[in-house]
């Protein structure tokens, strides 16, 4: 699995990775996985485990737990057990899935009742701040290395999972940054506009997502705000854009797609 170079949590996220630990630690150590141990998961990595401190269970042994068959209805205190470690790593960039979008299948499929409003709460908080420090890095910095990766893959990630992604929209839209505009080109061209409209596989059983992802792209107020901003910024003087796959090539038929949607 590769992964983004580590870089130091800022304080907010570090102070939300750590309250969600708070929030989850009572929750004991699973006396055996919901796992395929035929095919999917090594019996002697399903022990492993449950034995290592939670702190210390590495990426791949939660990309192998999130691929393995698994029943269609989760058990909350085995996922409640594991969720802050997967936070963790999702915050450090580190693949749990083969997809970015199914990185909190489990949190998908366990009850919505299974945990409490401040367990919530907290997974929330730390949602809204990983997301707040991807806004900080340019696209050619991702801290997924996924091919054709865009921020609305992890919007759709917290929305599978039960979490409020209106926050983090209203964030983004707030964030007058040139990483937060690169981003946000980033993903709306190669994430809605190249394909006119939100067609994502992992969202065809999605329908809210879609309605309020597309309702946020169309909102007269969000496409002004985001194309001045666009056309304000000197993107080929943005240091690193040199890194940029695209090097920013597609930006004018983002503003002429940006245009004609606003006539």
């Amino acid at each position: 699995m590769s992964s983004i170079a580590k870089q130091p949590f800022s304080k907010a996220l570090a102070e939300a990775i750590e309250r969600c630990y708070q929030a989850f630690g009572d929750y004991p150590v699973p006396s055996e996985l919901d796992v395929c141990t035929q095919c999917c998961m090594a019996p002697e990595m399903e022990a492993q485990m449950r034995k290592l401190p939670l702190r210390d269970i590495p990426a791949e042994y939660f990309h192998v737990y999130n691929s393995s068959a698994k029943a269609d209805v989760q058990r909350a205190d085995e996922v409640g057990y594991f969720l802050p470690r997967m936070l963790e790593l999702i915050a450090q960039g580190e693949e749990l899935h083969y997809s970015t979008e199914m990185y909190l299948v489990r949190l998908e499929r366990c009850p919505k009742g299974g945990f409490t409003p401040l367990q919530w709460q907290a997974v929330q908080a730390a949602a809204e701040a990983v997301f707040a420090e991807a806004l900080s890095r340019y696209p050619w910095q991702p801290y997924i290395h996924e091919p054709l990766f865009v921020l609305f893959d992890v919007l759709l990630m917290w929305h599978k999972g039960g979490l409020d992604i209106q926050p983090m929209l209203d964030f983004w839209q707030r964030s007058d940054t040139p990483s937060a505009t690169l981003q946000y080109a980033d993903s709306a061209w190669f994430g809605y506009w190249v394909k006119g409209g939100i067609d994502e596989p992992f969202a065809e059983d999605q329908p809210q997502y879609i309605s309020l992802m597309e309702a946020w792209l169309k909102d007269e107020n969000h496409q002004s705000t985001f194309l001045a901003r666009l056309l304000a910024l000197d993107v080929q003087a943005v240091p690193g854009v040199e890194d940029w796959w695209c090097g920013g090539d597609f930006i004018p038929e983002l503003l002429d797609a940006m245009r004609q949607g606003m006539s």
